[in-house]
C-alpha cells in the first residue's frame, strides 16, 4: 500500500459532523491527497462556502493524520469545481435511505430542473408535504409523507 493510499484510507473514514452516518468520502467532499516529501495536503470540496462543518472536518483530518505520525499536514479547500450532490456515492445514498433521509436526485435522474416530490425513505410513497425548508442542517428540508404520515428529511439537490 502506497503512502497516499494509507492516508486516503485514514481520511476516508472521517464522518461529517452534521451528517454523522456519512463519511466525507461517501459525501463526496474528500477529493484527493497530495504529497511533497514529508508534507501532506488533503484536498476537500466543502458542500457550500459557509458550511459550518468544514472547520471541524479540517481539524479532524489534521488530528487523525498527526495521530498516525504525519507531522506536516494541511487541508486545502477546493471550490472549483464546486461540490455537487452528484458526488455523493451510491453507498452514501443508500445510507441516507437507511437513516430515514431521502437522498437528492443526481443530475442524470433530474427532470430538466423541475421540482419533484421526494420519495419517502420509510414507505416509498411519493406524495408528501413540505413542513420546513431547513431541517437539522441547511442541506436538508423537512417533509411529511401523506401515505404513512411519517416525517422525513430530504437532502437538497445542489
Amino acid at each position: 500500500m502506497s503512502l497516499e493510499q494509507k492516508i486516503s484510507r485514514i481520511v476516508s473514514q472521517i464522518v461529517d459532523p452534521e451528517i454523522p452516518y456519512l463519511t466525507i468520502k461517501e459525501l463526496g467532499i474528500f477529493r484527493e491527497v497530495q504529497q511533497e516529501g514529508p508534507h501532506i495536503t488533503v484536498v476537500i470540496a466543502p458542500t457550500y462556502l459557509a458550511c459550518p462543518a468544514t472547520d471541524a472536518i479540517e481539524e479532524e483530518i489534521i488530528s487523525k493524520l498527526k495521530d498516525e505520525g504525519f507531522c506536516k499536514v494541511d487541508v486545502l479547500r477546493q471550490f472549483k469545481p464546486s461540490w455537487t450532490t452528484d458526488w455523493i456515492t451510491k453507498d452514501g445514498r443508500e445510507k441516507m435511505r437507511r437513516f430515514g433521509v431521502n437522498p437528492p436526485e443526481t443530475t442524470l435522474e433530474s427532470k430538466c430542473g423541475l421540482k419533484q416530490e421526494p420519495i419517502c425513505p420509510k414507505c416509498g410513497a411519493c406524495e408528501s408535504e413540505s413542513l420546513n425548508e431547513v431541517s437539522g442542517t441547511v442541506c436538508k428540508s423537512l417533509f411529511r409523507c401523506l401515505a404513512c404520515c411519517e416525517t422525513f428529511e430530504h437532502f437538497k439537490c445542489l
